[in-house]
């Protein structure tokens, strides 16, 4: 539990293997500031050891992992250091019908997930078993001191409009990598007019990606949660939201080279012989 309270904090994790002395070879301390958890050692000296080789870890910023030597009450110690930044997280406020959906598939895309909701009968860990961590709590509370970064992607589907305009005050201007908030277009267009009038820059205003989501025609909580995370990936990987399909171009060229046919070409023959594969394979 400790451990995953580190990572939805957004610090660094290190992983400590331990190659001498000999009577603790193959010992292991995991930690952020403080070691949180060991495996074939004492407490004493997980905490010893975990201390001297985190001065070392890190140094240089960009070095994820390597053999250090250090000094622990007087003893000299050999440990191979691994150190894991903080990966993305994406947080979820509000812990309804999409929210379901939208936890387990951000699992899935190797995000930590984190869900805040004011009721108890929708942030519990009974309801959202995959969550690394769920927060009961009003949602201004919630967020006030929560750690938002580029790596943190935030999604606003509470119940109201009186608790979307509450998290979106509080993340706007935060630098988090992504930012929506799930809404009809007259809705959303009376939210930005509000942002605006209480004297939110427009650079700010033109990170919230609201109405939420890539357009594929989503209508279930399901798909719905799709369009939402299809939209993350493209914000964090920078991509288009555009089809990969090749069929319009090949067309299109089949269509100049030898007609609506495409035979001069050999369009047909290609698509004749080419089927899609079934789903079995």
């Amino acid at each position: 539990a400790a451990l995953r309270d580190a990572v939805v904090a957004r610090r660094t994790v290190r992983f400590l293997t331990c190659l001498e002395p000999q009577r603790v070879l193959g010992a292991t301390v995991v930690g952020a500031e403080e070691p949180l958890a060991w495996a074939g050692i004492d407490s004493e000296s997980a905490k010893l050891v975990y201390r001297a080789a985190k001065g070392y870890a890190g140094s240089p910023p960009s070095a994820c992992a390597g053999q250090v030597d250090v000094d622990a009450a007087g003893e000299r110690w050999k440990v191979f250091v691994e150190q894991i930044e903080a990966g993305p997280l994406l947080l979820i406020c509000g812990g309804g019908h999409i929210a379901l959906p939208l936890c387990r598939m951000g699992k899935i895309l190797g995000f930590a997930v984190v869900v805040v909701d004011d009721r108890p009968s929708f942030a519990s860990v009974e309801r959202f078993p995959e969550a690394d961590r769920v927060i009961c709590s009003p949602f201004e509370k919630a967020l006030e001191g929560f750690p938002v970064d580029g790596a943190t992607y935030a999604v606003v589907v509470t119940r109201g409009h009186r608790h979307d305009l509450e998290c979106v005050r509080k993340l706007l201007g935060r630098g988090a990598g992504y930012l929506g908030m799930i809404g009809s277009r007259r809705r959303v267009a009376g939210v930005f007019k509000l942002l605006q009038e209480e004297g939110w820059p427009e650079e700010e205003l033109a990170r919230l990606h609201s109405p939420i989501g890539l357009d594929i025609g989503a209508e279930t909580p399901e798909e719905i949660a799709l369009s939402i995370l299809a939209e993350i990936v493209k914000v964090r990987r920078g991509g288009s939201g555009r089809s990969l399909s090749l069929a319009q171009r090949f067309l299109a060229s089949c269509c100049r080279d030898g007609g609506l046919s495409g035979r001069d070409s050999g369009c047909e023959g290609t698509f004749r012989k080419s089927p899609q594969p079934s789903p079995d394979g």
